[in-house]
């Protein structure tokens, strides 16, 4: 990103991410975001100019680290991003299901019959999907963002290692 484009606006954020860097996945932290670029955070950065790719669940961005001091460090995308699909809160389908299911467990320690599960997860790509759905709601679930944040990233690597194999092997 040059520097005509540092006045990008920015949009502030707590996301779980990946940095692919040198053959190696890293997981960390979206800081802040703008069309040209991000502030990351992990306890391992690439060093300055190592090309890299940026991923949150489907979305990725390739570029360059731009710089690096400590646990942070800037990276210029290739091109520029669509930062609102980046940021957005995703509803999930079966959000419904899921309160049914806590209400149920709440009044009666049961879950009924008919709340039950009926999506069959048998498969390494259908257990990708779901973990990623569930990776994608708790990072927009501020409490547990907050709190777990380490481990909601390590959750979220494990779901994106899950991803590339699932495109490689049968279960």
């Amino acid at each position: 990103m040059d520097s005509e484009n540092r006045g990008d606006a920015r949009s502030n954020v707590f996301l779980a991410a990946n940095l692919e860097a040198r053959g190696r996945a890293i997981p960390v932290r979206i800081r802040n975001i703008s069309r040209g670029g991000a502030l990351l955070e992990s306890s391992t950065i690439p060093p300055d100019g190592t090309e890299v790719r940026l991923t949150r669940g489907r979305l990725s961005a390739v570029g360059k680290v731009a710089w690096h001091c400590e646990r942070h460090c800037g990276i210029n995308f290739d091109g520029e991003i669509d930062v609102a699909r980046w940021v957005q809160r995703t509803e999930h389908a079966d959000q419904q299901r899921v309160d049914s299911i806590v209400a149920a467990i709440r009044a009666s320690g049961n879950v009924p019959q008919e709340l039950q599960n009926s999506q069959r997860v048998d498969s390494i790509s259908s257990i990708s999907i779901a973990l990623d759905q569930l990776c994608e709601k708790l990072a927009n679930t501020p409490q547990i963002s907050l709190e777990l944040g380490e481990d909601l990233i390590k959750l979220d690597s494990l779901a994106q290692a899950l991803r590339r194999l699932a495109t490689r092997e049968p279960l």
